[in-house]
């Protein structure tokens, strides 16, 4: 039932997207040299000023049909990247935020409080790349800005002290333990979203808070993860059409929009993607890490 009220949901979406672009006029000179679109920034590369992030979060593990259940992990995260802001012609005050950035990150139960007897301790390293956009209030020197983010990771996970010994220990059983030798030991590809707010206190120094969920593969199926990502994709290129009206009738709306439909379809998809990793295509269940951050980001 909750599948078919995310289906509907985005269908609504999609609908409220593209029908203000089917009506929309040919703008005059004028307006075409002071609108904000007169920019050529494909939003792919690594311009901008140099930045270097780190943050502490908490985190919760799970993998949906799984008996035994996961210690929840604490993280350690350290981002090298490049972030750049810019004003809008029609507003100043409002900016465009872009981030590009490679990542590595290190969850571990041993780092939280100490895990029950009957639940399984686990270790991850994950390297990965992401990159976030969003918009914000510019106020001086400062800025407040709301973003969505995505990326791609690698990460490999182990099950403290072996999934042997966690069976004979009775925390595990065979069937579980069957499941998780999927992503035991092995680095997986997977891939993530982020919600987040941004604090820039000083040009040089932001505060961050966000919301992340990782998607870990048991293994790649490339042409059916493409055909998901394709879909969701194009959702989202459906979407910035509807935010680039709010931005040219009420800019100073924009940046909540942006953050709450932005980032409610990237939850709705990662929802989907619980019990089919490349939902609509019928595939495997994924291992999902969930996790609440908070960080410091130098700019240089």
């Amino acid at each position: 039932m909750f599948n078919k009220k995310l289906q509907i949901l985005f269908i609504l979406t999609l609908m409220l997207a593209i029908l203000p672009g089917m009506s929309k006029a040919q703008d005059d000179d004028d307006d075409f040299f002071n609108d904000k679109k007169f920019d050529f920034d494909l939003g792919f590369d690594f311009h901008g000023k140099p930045t270097i992030s780190a943050f502490y979060g908490v985190g919760k593990t799970s993998l949906k049909g799984l008996g035994s259940k996961f210690a929840n992990p604490n993280l350690a995260e350290l981002r090298l990247g490049y972030a750049s802001e810019k004003g809008l012609f029609k507003s100043e005050s409002i900016v465009k935020y872009k981030y590009r950035y490679s990542s590595l990150t290190q969850l571990s139960s041993k780092m939280g409080k100490t895990p029950a007897v009957n639940e399984l301790s686990t270790e991850m390293w994950k390297i990965g790349f992401g990159w976030d956009e969003g918009f914000g209030y510019r106020m001086g020197k400062s800025a407040l800005i709301f973003y969505n983010g995505n990326g791609v990771t690698w990460s490999r996970n182990e099950v403290v002290d072996g999934l042997t010994a966690q069976v004979n220990l009775g925390n595990l059983s065979v069937d579980d333990a069957k499941t998780l030798s999927m992503f035991d030991g092995n680095f997986r590809f997977g891939t993530k979203t982020e919600a987040g707010i941004k604090l820039q206190i000083i040009p040089a120094l932001i505060l961050t808070g966000n919301f992340e969920r990782n998607v870990v593969f048991p293994r790649l199926l490339f042409w059916k993860a493409s055909a998901s990502y394709l879909i969701e994709a194009a959702s989202h290129a459906a979407l910035g059409e509807f935010i680039d009206k709010v931005l040219d009738s009420s800019p100073g709306a924009a940046p909540i929009i942006s953050f709450l439909l932005k980032n409610g379809l990237s939850y709705g998809f990662y929802e989907l993607r619980k019990e089919k990793m490349n939902w609509p295509v019928n595939t495997a269940v994924p291992l999902f890490n969930d996790s609440f951050k908070i960080g410091m980001t130098f700019v240089f």
